[in-house]
C-alpha cells in the first residue's frame, strides 16, 4: 500500500505529544505499555489528542482504521529502527554511539512522520471541535485503543497510566 505524508510534520499533534511525553513518568508508563501490551505510543498519544484537541469520542470503528492507517508504517519504519538502536546500545564504541544517535534521530523522524499521517487523518475526518466532555472522551478513547490491543485492565481512572492522563490533562486546548 503507498502511503503519503500530508501537511506539516510540526503540526498541533506533534507539538502536544512533545509536551505530553516529557512531562514526568509519562515515558515510562508509555514505554510499560508498548513493551507489555503492543500499544503503539503514538496511536495512543492520537486518541488522547483527539478527545482534547479536537473533542472527540472515538468509536471501536474509529480506532480501527486509526490503527489501519499507522500499521504498516509503524511496523516497516518504527520498529526496525527501534530495534537496530536497541541492539547497538549493547554495543561498546564510539564509533557505534555515534551510528546510535543518528539512528535514534530516524527513528524519532520515523515516528514525526506517522503522526503527519495521522494528523492529516483527524483533518480529513475531524476538521472542526466535537461535542465531547472531558475527562470522560479521553477515558473512552485510551480504553478503546487499549483494549484493541488487548489490554483488558480496569477502565476509567484505573488505567495504568495517570502520568499520561494528568499531563495530557493539562494540555487542553
Amino acid at each position: 500500500m503507498a502511503m503519503a505524508v500530508v501537511g506539516s510534520l510540526d503540526n498541533a499533534f506533534w507539538k502536544f505529544s512533545r509536551a505530553v511525553y516529557a512531562a514526568p513518568g509519562v515515558a515510562d508508563e508509555s514505554l510499560t505499555m508498548q513493551e507489555s501490551h503492543c500499544v503503539d505510543v503514538n496511536v495512543l498519544l492520537f486518541c488522547a489528542w483527539l478527545a482534547v484537541a479536537r473533542k472527540v469520542a472515538l468509536t471501536t470503528d474509529d480506532v480501527k482504521a486509526i490503527g489501519r492507517l499507522a500499521d504498516e508504517w509503524h511496523e516497516r519504519a518504527v520498529k526496525p529502527l527501534r530495534g537496530v538502536r536497541r541492539y547497538m546500545k549493547n554495543v561498546s564504541g564510539s564509533d557505534v554511539a555515534a551510528l546510535r544517535t543518528g539512528v535514534k534521530g530516524a527513528e524519532l523522524e520515523a515516528e514525526q512522520i506517522e503522526q503527519a499521517m495521522l494528523f492529516a487523518h483527524a483533518e480529513r475526518h475531524w476538521p472542526r471541535a466535537g461535542q465531547a466532555v472531558l475527562p470522560a472522551a479521553l477515558w473512552t478513547n485510551l480504553e478503546i485503543y487499549l483494549r484493541t490491543q488487548g489490554y483488558a485492565g480496569p477502565g476509567g481512572e484505573g488505567l495504568p497510566l495517570r502520568s499520561f492522563c494528568a499531563a495530557v490533562l493539562k494540555r487542553q486546548i
